[in-house]
């Protein structure tokens, strides 16, 4: 399912959204079904036969491989989910806001301010995606709406005349185009280059830590701790 991004609805993002959970929770199932099954064996048996044990292994870490690449393909369809909320309902959103536009702040308008956007996100999200209206420490008053700390700050509004304040196109504009940045066009090539940088930083650590060895080792050598403990803050 390459090139899901902007070019798919959102209720079909959805859709691909339900099956991949479902699919998911079913290669849970096997690969924990599998590990019990393996594991029902005595020692005995699986170091007289280490060929089909060694096969075993090798099946079962595809098992979780699969299961892994299905989550992280699932935590990304989530992000591309709620930046395509974004953008197809910004419309509805800017509409609700500006229906409070020069009136005054209140508990009651704040209440019913959240309670209208919120019916706004798909009920297969109503626990992941976030709407806040909160009072802001410095005055005044912010709604943003978030999943998992990415957060779209729709609107700040100034203490000065304490009346809630229009959300102008241009704002709105802005806003969506900061989600359509985010949004992943390609999850496969972005989880492929993931796992390379990933990796990259891997290989990197490795000889971090050996020079850093090689350094301990050498300040050792000639009883030189104050190098070790320099070098130690540095560490990666």
């Amino acid at each position: 399912m390459n090139q899901i991004g902007g070019l798919t609805m959102l209720n079909e993002m959805i859709k691909e959204y339900v099956k991949l959970t479902t699919s998911l929770n079913e290669s849970k199932e096997k690969a924990d079904q599998f590990n019990k099954e393996m594991f029902k064996t005595d020692i005995k048996d699986r170091l007289a036969n280490k060929d089909d044990w060694e096969k075993q292994l090798d099946k079962l870490a595809c098992m979780e491989k699969a299961v892994k690449y299905k989550q992280e393909y699932l935590y990304i369809l989530q992000y591309n989910i709620f930046n395509t909320f974004i953008v197809e309902n910004m419309e509805a959103i800017r509409e609700i806001i500006n229906k409070y536009a020069e009136k005054p702040i209140g508990e009651k308008r704040k209440s019913n301010l959240y309670d209208e956007l919120y019916s706004l996100i798909p009920k297969e999200f109503s626990y992941t995606i976030g709407v806040h209206v909160i009072y802001r420490t410095f005055g005044g008053i912010e709604i943003y709406l978030d999943y998992k700390n990415n957060k779209h700050w729709v609107w700040i509004i100034n203490s000065d005349s304490n009346t809630y304040s229009e959300l102008t196109e241009e704002k709105a504009a802005e806003i969506i185009n900061n989600a359509n940045r985010k949004i992943v066009n390609d999850i496969d090539k972005y989880i492929a280059d993931t796992y390379e940088k990933v990796a990259i930083l891997n290989q990197k650590i490795e000889e971090a830590e050996k020079l850093y060895s090689e350094i301990r080792d050498a300040a050792s050598e000639i009883n030189l701790w104050s190098c070790d403990t320099i070098i130690k803050k540095y560490r990666i």
